[in-house]
């Protein structure tokens, strides 16, 4: 139901229309559907900014079982002169099955919440928040696809 969703086909007979499984096979090559993954919030309070991700839109855990995908939070933190002041990634992959067992997951299970936080630096302050989402693990980060983002200003 996730990958092939019901769409509405003419009959190959020439019958009426009906209700079949779309062979166009979504996955984390379609921008649109990646984007509906996770869900995510980020917010500041004080002087610590807090970011929340939930797999509550797969039925999997995030990334899914191939191994060398891998997802990624990535936060920067810019004073008003666009000088990088802070930080913060986490990486989420799921290990190689030769690895499963002695090496931990860092995959968000499906229905589960991370919460992150970062202390923040006094004064103005502009912040990107990105999940991304790449297809092997070793590609650059400014090449991932985007699963979400936010930009805040402080």
């Amino acid at each position: 139901g996730c990958h092939m969703p019901l769409v509405e086909r003419a009959s190959s007979d020439g019958g009426p229309s009906r209700k079949v499984r779309s062979h166009h096979m979504l996955s984390q090559r379609t921008p649109e559907f990646l984007e509906k993954a996770v869900s995510a919030t980020a917010s500041i309070e004080k002087n610590r900014l807090r970011v929340s991700i939930t797999n509550d839109n797969t039925g999997h855990s995030f990334p899914g079982e191939i191994f060398n995908r891998e997802a990624f939070l990535k936060v920067v933190v810019q004073d008003m002169a666009g000088n990088e002041v802070a930080e913060l990634r986490e990486s989420f992959r799921t290990p190689a099955r030769p690895q499963r067992g002695s090496v931990e997951s860092t995959q968000i299970k499906a229905g589960e919440t991370r919460n992150f936080q970062l202390d923040l630096p006094e004064g103005r302050l502009k912040i990107s928040v990105f999940i991304g989402y790449k297809l092997f693990f070793l590609t650059p980060d400014d090449r991932a696809a985007k699963v979400w983002q936010a930009l805040l200003d402080r």
